[in-house]
This record gives structure tokens, C-alpha cells and sequence, in this order.
């Protein structure tokens, strides 16, 4: 009926990426779905060290397997690297140059950024943005035993049309 048709017609309008590469990413990360954009928060590990900007050897495991999957669609999306703080307050040391916990959760966005433009991104379709624990949004993973914070310590991938 045409109904149906048109109904069909505007969900394929907002596929960002095919519904198989979605259901398969659903197995291994948090996956939220909305219009015209998807979320992927990478979980259950440590993606930063506690007051960290660089990516954990796993973290950039995890980043490099998750750029694996959505390479094949890099010229059709734009992706957002928003960065996430724990609530620890930021200790000042020498070596560190950021005051509080929004200035670090950008850097470690950026950190990011610049992993996946190392890896063949396009740098201009990638933007960044960090959040203070203030605004944190519902990352935090209950399954990490060993340090519950380490789950708050991470970056969501939103992946809208290009």
C-alpha cells in the first residue's frame, strides 16, 4: 500500500549505516539510535588512565576496531568524538596543563580525532567536544569491577549523514 511505501521510504531516508553493521555493533558496544544519527559508546574497558589525554593500549584497540567497521561508509558520514571525564577532580601536576574536568574530556577527544586521522579519516569530517560530569550522560558501565570510574573515562562516536 502506499502508505507503507512512504513509511519504508523516510526510514531509508535517516540509514546512516546498514541495520546488519548496526546489530553487529550492538553485540559489542552501546549503540543508541535515533534520527539521523547513531551513538556508539565504546564499554566495558579502559579507554583512558585516570587523568589521562592519551588512549590506553586497549582504548586504541577498541578505536581502531570500531574505525574498521565504519570505514567503508567514511565519505557518506560526519563523525563526532565527544570526550567524557570521570568525577575525580583534575590533580594539578607539571605535566599537566588542563585545569578541570571539561578541558580534559576535550583533549581526550581530540586525542582521538587525531588517532583516526592518523588511520586515514578525513580530518574535516570529524568534529569534537567535551563534556564535565556535569552534563554526563548515561556512559557510565557497571561492569568494570576493578574501577567503576575508569567506565566514565571514554568517548561516544555519533555518526550522522554526510
Amino acid at each position: 500500500n502506499k502508505l507503507a511505501k512512504e513509511s519504508k521510504a523516510v526510514k531509508n531516508a535517516n540509514v546512516i549505516l546498514p541495520p546488519d553493521l548496526i546489530t553487529n555493533m550492538q553485540k559489542e558496544y552501546n549503540v543508541e539510535e535515533a534520527i539521523n544519527k547513531i551513538e556508539i559508546t565504546i564499554a566495558n574497558t579502559h579507554i583512558f588512565g585516570n587523568g589521562s589525554i592519551e588512549l590506553t593500549k586497549d582504548g586504541e584497540h577498541q578505536v581502531q576496531k570500531l574505525l574498521a567497521l565504519i570505514a567503508p561508509y567514511k565519505e557518506q558520514i560526519i563523525l563526532g568524538v565527544q570526550g567524557f571525564a570521570d568525577s575525580t577532580s583534575v590533580l594539578q601536576k607539571e605535566d599537566r596543563w588542563w585545569k578541570n574536568n571539561l578541558e580534559l574530556s576535550v583533549l581526550r577527544a581530540i586525542s582521538v580525532q587525531r588517532n583516526l586521522v592518523n588511520k586515514g579519516f578525513p580530518r574535516e569530517q570529524i568534529f569534537v567536544a567535551g563534556y564535565d560530569t556535569g552534563l554526563r550522560r548515561k556512559v557510565v558501565d557497571k561492569t568494570l569491577k576493578d574501577n567503576k570510574l575508569a567506565g566514565l573515562r571514554t568517548v561516544t562516536f555519533r555518526i550522522e549523514k554526510r
